[in-house]
């Protein structure tokens, strides 16, 4: 089983959008995919109630019940797990991110999240986990996605994916879809498509169609 932690020390990075919208993606290509919901906010869970597709499973947790629900997924044979964690709280944090495979930190590109970007990085540097960091909520051919791109490969990999700065994402959620079922021909179908075959490579998720 691979377990994948969605963690930013900044509120508003967006890290409940990605984890649904990756959650799907992994999904649509036939991994069976389970998303814990650890923040207290419950966006992924209220996300999971307006669905009505039959995957991917989304629970909500406590973050002190992460280990436990973890070792649930794996006796229940779930290929992948997502985490989407609270923000500002590195000793959940900690907890949490303990024996997954891979930390995605989503930052966009300003100043205020990049500082803010570094701590959680040494969080999960700690806790033995390796983690890349994925550019989001990017304008259209900003010169500050370079820019970040150069700030955040001092601290750790990036992703070669950025996600976009676009309204699509927040519809779609609104109906209980992502971007790839909402529009699957848009930029932000095929954005979220890539970044899932990145994250697929880095964790040696085996493709199950």
């Amino acid at each position: 089983m691979i377990t994948i932690v969605v963690a930013s020390s900044k509120g508003g990075a967006g890290k409940s959008t990605l984890s649904v919208h990756l959650s799907v993606a992994a999904w649509l290509v036939g991994e069976r995919v389970l998303l814990l919901d650890a923040d207290p906010q419950g966006s992924s869970f209220a996300w999971s109630q307006a669905r009505e597709a039959d995957g991917p499973t989304v629970r909500a947790v406590e973050p002190s019940e992460v280990q436990s629900a973890l070792r649930k997924a794996a006796s229940e044979g779930y290929g992948v797990v997502f985490i989407d964690t609270q923000p500002r709280a590195a000793a959940s944090l900690t907890n949490i991110a303990r024996g997954a495979d891979l930390a995605v930190l989503p930052v966009r590109p300003t100043p205020f999240d990049l500082d803010t970007s570094k701590p959680t990085a040494r969080i999960v540097a700690a806790a033995g986990v390796p983690f890349a960091f994925v550019l989001n909520a990017c304008k259209p051919r900003s010169p500050d996605i370079a820019l970040s791109r150069e700030v955040l490969a001092e601290v750790g990999s990036v992703f070669e994916e950025t996600i976009g700065d676009r309204t699509v994402y927040a519809r779609s959620l609104q109906t209980g879809r992502s971007c790839q079922e909402y529009e699957p021909t848009s930029d932000a179908a095929r954005e979220i498509a890539r970044l899932w075959s990145e994250i697929a490579r880095r964790t040696d998720v085996v493709p199950t169609r």
